[in-house]
């Protein structure tokens, strides 16, 4: 546990370190406050219970002269004014210390999300394809907030409980170390002992919270994706019942974790009380009838005790609350640490003038399963109109994959213009590139940007917009809508035709304005009018683009100069 938590502050940005830095101060500070604030309860109940003995004390003897105080009457207003302004300013600071580590434990969890985010965003397409997205949502989601709430935040307070804890025990060690090491010997013994007989249970409880924060949100995804099947099907029970069985295992590891952190509390304190009585009748019995005098020390241990109880019970949390936290802390530093490719800063400029080339080009998802594509060669030119076709399962999706740059050949590569296309420049060469697919991923937002997608609202080009949209076929579609390019389309793009959803993708290949289309069965859901439509306006462009049309039928094709049929992990030329 120790490594994770000297690994998560190795990860804290440097701005984030200045801010701890600012933390620790304010810690001392408070600290200090409040030593003093404790030290002063002795004077302070001096004046009330023997006020004569007031003058005795040399560290009022600044204030006695400064004020030219006489008797001791005189001295209860300002004691009794000073004892309250440091308890105002103890606990002011303990309110601008819990505030700021709060605000800034918050602040760096914000930062690991973001990170983790980042850097899963441009992992290679494979790597994705070989991750669970539920486990990687609920971890950005769900475990990296916790990473504030539960793991930040409490190593903060162990912290800051350590070393206030540390100088108001030297106050009281000053008025009697015996009976201020006695009481450190045995609360600190006791949550020891509670600390060890737990830690099974909550390493236990960790790795249930851990995995079931996984499957409630596979149940959550499997269950709204699935939304039509489901009530077509009355799968409603089902799905509930799985909802019930991972949210109810979460809620109760999640609840053991809370009774185990937060239980002790009670035990001690009222231990603690009954001892402070002993302490009270111990004074009595022995001060021989000058139990008057006894009354500051008492009061110095009271509210000493008052301080120390819940410092202890903090940091008895937090240590529990970090162990309940470790496997969560394990999945956020997995994702984390996470490399980049190189090419995510800078993308340099890649030239598209000649052909496309795949030599012996062969692929597999693993090395364990079996080839996807045997040792591919084809070649087409810059201009051509190519058609692929073939079985579900032959590998053409795989081939157009590696045509785009998402996945990497196992064996031989793809070259455009002689360059190999590798992790290196597959960026630059997807710039080229505008790829269409048979199920269009929709944002739940307007027309305006889904067609310029990933362009913030305010940045969209509206003629290019309207172009794109004109030569997709659906610009008199949208126009005609009250709203325009500004409706709302829906999550998925519920709220409009399967149709309009690809020609709203269309759309969006036309916006970015690549020299390479690539329509992988995605006028599938249109009409034939509408598709013969949509490939004469492709064929309008010239010689300067290239397309790619990946289909089913052959009709499709019948623009194609070129058709290649993929089978079996092999390809062969048909046209």
């Amino acid at each position: 546990m120790f490594s994770l938590i000297i690994r998560m502050f190795q990860c804290v940005e440097r701005r984030r370190r200045f801010q701890l830095l600012f933390l620790f101060i304010l810690i001392i500070l408070s600290s200090f406050a409040e030593l003093v604030s404790l030290g002063a309860i002795i004077p302070f109940l001096s004046v009330l219970s023997a006020p004569e003995n007031v003058f005795n004390y040399s560290l009022i003897q600044p204030l006695i002269i400064f004020l030219d105080i006489n008797t001791s009457a005189e001295l209860q207003l300002p004691i009794t004014i000073g004892f309250i302004i440091l308890i105002i300013i103890a606990a002011l600071l303990r309110f601008i210390l819990l505030y700021v580590q709060t605000r800034l434990g918050f602040a760096i969890g914000a930062d690991f999300s973001r990170s983790i985010y980042y850097k899963t965003l441009y992992q290679p397409y494979i790597v994705h394809t070989r991750r669970n997205s539920s486990e990687v949502i609920s971890t950005i989601s769900l475990k990296s907030n916790a990473l504030a709430t539960s793991a930040l935040l409490p190593i903060l307070t162990l912290l800051s409980s350590s070393f206030i804890l540390i100088f108001v025990l030297i106050g009281i060690l000053l008025v009697d170390p015996v009976i201020t090491i006695s009481l450190v010997v045995f609360f600190g013994l006791s949550y020891i002992f509670l600390s060890l007989i737990t830690k099974k249970r909550l390493l236990k409880d960790s790795v249930d919270v851990d995995k079931q924060q996984d499957n409630l949100i596979k149940v959550l995804q499997e269950g709204f994706s699935s939304i039509k099947d489901i009530i077509l099907d009355s799968s409603q029970d089902t799905y509930t019942a799985k909802f019930e069985s991972a949210h109810y295992k979460f809620r109760n590891a999640a609840g053991n974790i809370h009774i185990i952190t937060g239980g002790p509390r009670y035990l001690i304190e009222a231990v603690g009380m009954i001892m402070i009585i002993i302490l009270s009748v111990s004074l009595m019995q022995n001060s021989e009838g000058m139990f008057i005098t006894q009354i500051p020390i008492l009061g110095v241990f009271a509210m000493g005790a008052q301080k120390v109880l819940p410092l202890l019970q903090g940091m008895f949390a937090s240590i529990s609350t970090l162990r309940g936290m470790k496997n969560s802390l394990i999945s956020v530093f997995n994702l984390y640490d996470q490399e980049l490719p190189l090419n995510v800063k800078k993308v340099n400029a890649m030239s598209f003038n000649e052909n496309i080339k795949f030599k012996n080009t062969s692929f597999s998802y693993n090395s364990s399963s079996q080839l996807v594509l045997n040792k591919i060669n084809l070649t087409f030119s810059k201009g051509d109109k190519v058609g692929i076709m073939g079985e579900s399962g032959g590998g053409k999706s795989t081939l157009v994959d590696i045509l785009i740059g998402l996945l990497q050949p196992s064996e031989g590569g793809m070259y455009v213009d002689d360059v190999l296309i590798d992790s290196k420049n597959s960026r630059s060469w997807q710039h080229h590139i505008s790829h269409v697919p048979q199920t269009i991923t929709l944002l739940d937002s307007s027309v305006a940007e889904n067609i310029a997608f990933g362009v913030i609202l305010k940045d969209i080009d509206l003629n290019r917009l309207y172009e794109a949209a004109k030569k997709a076929n659906i610009s008199d579609t949208i126009e005609s809508w009250d709203d325009g390019y500004q409706t709302s389309i829906g999550e998925r793009g519920v709220r409009i035709s399967g149709g309009q959803r690809q020609r709203i993708g269309l759309a969006r290949a036309f916006y970015k304005g690549a020299n390479v289309i690539v329509l992988d069965e995605a006028t599938s859901a249109l009409d034939n009018s509408s598709e013969n439509q949509i490939i004469n306006n492709l064929e309008s462009f010239g010689k300067d683009l290239t397309i790619i049309i990946v289909a089913h039928r052959l009709s499709t094709l019948k623009h194609c100069s070129t058709i290649f049929e993929v089978e079996n992990a092999n390809i062969k030329k048909i046209r």
